[in-house]
């Protein structure tokens, strides 16, 4: 709704986050991150501490889409945050979105 009324999908909050950091984050619903990004939602968007919307996905108890749809619409693998780590350094172990990053 608000991409039709004419709204910059690359528009920030006070935190420096785009409506992708926060749906690769939180991705409850594919479709929302596919409408994003078929709308020209910044891959590579850093916030405040240099994230990308990657780096959120992978810490991330995500849907196993998000990962391969921000690498396939050109997500940044190598992007290091401010303390100097890619997307693939902030998986830990456990159920996440490392495969997914590893195998795009």
């Amino acid at each position: 709704m608000l991409i039709e009324a004419g709204n910059d999908v690359n528009a920030t909050d006070r935190m420096g986050q785009t409506a992708l950091h926060h749906a690769a984050d939180s991705n409850r619903n594919p479709l929302v991150l596919a409408r994003l990004l078929a709308s020209g939602g910044d891959t590579r968007a850093t916030e405040r501490r240099n994230p990308t919307p990657l780096h959120l996905a992978v810490t991330s108890p995500v849907s196993a889409e998000t990962v391969p749809r921000l690498l396939a619409a050109g997500a940044d693998v190598d992007a290091r945050d401010d303390a100097g780590r890619t997307p693939l350094d902030r998986t830990g172990p456990g159920p996440s979105a490392s495969d997914a990053t590893v195998t795009p």
